[in-house]
């Protein structure tokens, strides 16, 4: 799977749940995390809404790949 960035950037989050075929409240409830952190996760680095996805979410999330 190519990922546009390396690592978790919002953009790769996308596209990462489009892999997974998961809805933001979908992957929230399999993270065990509030949508709105999900949102939080999704939105661009330059908006104060901004915030960066644990590592420990994100490899969650890609466990789910395999």
């Amino acid at each position: 799977m190519g990922f546009p960035d390396v690592g978790y950037t919002p953009d790769n989050l996308r596209h990462l749940l489009h892999e997974l075929n998961l809805n933001q409240r979908e992957a929230a409830e399999k993270l065990g995390v509030q949508t709105r952190a999900m949102q939080r996760w999704l939105a661009s680095v330059d908006l104060p809404t901004h915030s960066d996805m644990p590592l420990k979410k994100w490899n969650e999330l890609l466990s789910l790949l395999s």
